[in-house]
């Protein structure tokens, strides 16, 4: 495997990059997305688009580019055509409308979203909604050559976004590879100063990048706001500890060495109901040597519209994203931990004790996840259920009774905590379920304790908080606030005003939502 420090991205003084896109019925964004990267300056870009069977004429219009750069290619002299598809990657496309999200979901669940302005709004990518009429292939081939930039064609034959990016990934030839999903934009610029960046952070200790995310097109306020939070991490350390609350960076955005990808994950994982960016990101996490951080720029353009899969695929949902992280957390609990406590309200207790406790059931606790080790990875828990590590999950409900909801409220502003936090994340839970789009939980669909595991409950009133240097409990604390997990942290230490540890962060204490 190529070292990091080997990796080389340029010829002469301009580095080579090859882009990722897997697409599936990418009209009418597609022409758009591949323009931008046509128009991409201060880089030598592959262009790898994989067409996932799609159902539009998106196979049709890439076709037409690549014949176009071909044609294009020799009137000026330079002979043959350009890369073109690969037999090995041109699969059947029969059954390529098996994974449309509305075959999928009805059209129920593609339903346009409420035009409230305080709940979405309508933002443009700049230049878009002024164009007569999106490019045509033969202007993005003159855009594609003169840039010095190269394209290839692949097919994936419907198999899913994971066989898509792998096949392009491993159809790769620069060291460096980036991504970019078939309905998004970037700047034109984008990759220069990513390069520049990496170029930068890898003197640190970074081994790949990401940078910060523009959403545009149907912006919903909950959306805005959870890339508000994903653009404020950009520390590789901070990332790291907050990939149980969400992504913490788009993976699209990034730069990765192609080493990274390629030999160290060994590519993507595109499973039934097993969310690819989340688990990708899980992975990566795994690695006490991996750091990928973030610049603060906004390179990369996400577009939201009503059919993106992640408003729509199922392995999106809450739920699923719920099993991939709580998967990932008992994996990597250290053997002295017998007790994992959940701090939360309602029925976030409920489903995080739930999936916790399915997830814990596994007699492998990589699952289908590949247990072979690698250089820098933690040590990995492989089971719970051999019956030699019993288990104690414990739900600590967070004062979140109605009752309590106006002292503490008031407490909370004595201390400093700003109320709409306190209600937004006490009792209000449940109503952001809701909106997140979970399904409602049923206690009488609940499945049988395993012996090896005991489940308890308590108020956070009624309960003795270990001590910092207790090594044998670990804690989960799921709330959608910062500031209310400070505060639980500050209780667990037993005495206000003491710093929480900072040993057990990220080790045995994890924030997550």
């Amino acid at each position: 495997m190529a070292e990091q420090s080997q990796t080389s991205v340029s010829q002469g003084d301009v580095p080579g990059i090859s882009v990722l896109m897997p697409c599936r019925n990418g009209m009418p964004w597609l022409t758009w997305a591949v323009d931008d990267l046509a128009r991409c300056t201060g880089c030598r870009l592959e262009v790898l688009v994989c067409d996932d069977g799609s159902t539009d004429n998106s196979a049709d219009w890439l076709k037409s580019l690549e014949d176009a750069i071909a044609v294009q290619r020799a009137a000026v002299g330079e002979g043959g055509s350009c890369s073109s598809s690969t037999d090995t990657h041109q699969l059947s496309r029969k059954g390529a409308a098996d994974d449309d999200p509305i075959n999928l979901h009805g059209q129920g669940r593609c339903q346009a979203l409420p035009t409230s302005q305080d709940f979405v709004r309508e933002e443009g990518w700049p230049g878009e909604d002024v164009e007569e009429e999106p490019p045509k292939p033969a202007e993005v081939a003159e855009r594609m050559l003169l840039g010095g930039h190269r394209f290839r064609l692949l097919f994936s034959g419907g198999k899913g976004q994971g066989a898509a990016q792998n096949a392009a990934l491993f159809a790769a030839t620069e060291e460096l590879v980036s991504l970019m999903d078939a309905d998004d934009r970037c700047m034109h610029d984008r990759f220069k100063r990513l390069h520049a960046a990496f170029q930068e952070k890898r003197a640190q200790g970074w081994t790949a990048v990401h940078s910060g995310v523009k959403i545009f097109g149907t912006v919903s306020k909950g959306m805005a706001g959870f890339v508000d939070w994903q653009n404020s991490v950009v520390d590789p350390e901070e990332s790291r500890v907050n990939r149980f609350v969400e992504i913490p960076s788009l993976h699209q955005s990034g730069l990765f060495p192609r080493w990274l990808l390629q030999d160290k994950l060994r590519g993507y994982r595109d499973l039934p109901g097993w969310p690819i960016d989340m688990d990708t990101t899980m992975r990566l996490g795994e690695y006490s040597d991996i750091r990928i951080g973030k610049i603060p720029d906004q390179l990369y353009g996400w577009r939201q519209h009503v059919l993106q899969s992640t408003r729509n695929h199922g392995r999106c949902s809450s739920e699923h994203l719920r099993l991939c992280k709580a998967q990932f957390l008992l994996r990597l609990l250290p053997a002295e931990v017998d007790t994992l406590e959940v701090w939360s309200v309602g029925r976030t207790l409920d489903v995080w004790r739930d999936a916790l406790t399915e997830v814990a059931a596994l007699k492998n606790l990589g699952g289908f996840l590949d247990e072979e080790e690698h250089n820098g990875r933690a040590q990995c828990r492989k089971s719970f259920a051999d019956g030699g590590c019993p288990l104690c999950i414990r739900t600590v409900m967070w004062q979140g009774t109605k009752r309590r909801r106006g002292r503490r409220a008031a407490d909370a502003l004595k201390e400093g905590l700003a109320a709409s936090d306190v209600m937004q994340n006490g009792e209000g839970n449940a109503e952001a379920s809701n909106n997140s789009g979970e399904e409602p939980h049923h206690d009488a669909q609940q499945k049988p304790t395993p012996s090896f595991l005991t489940l308890e409950h308590v108020e956070v009133e009624d309960l003795t908080p270990a001590p910092a240097e207790d090594r044998k409990v670990a804690r989960l604390f799921v709330f959608g606030s910062q500031a209310i997990r400070e505060k639980a942290r500050q209780i667990v230490c037993g005495q206000n005003g003491k710093a929480p540890s900072a040993s057990r962060w990220g080790v045995l204490d994890f924030p997550a939502a």
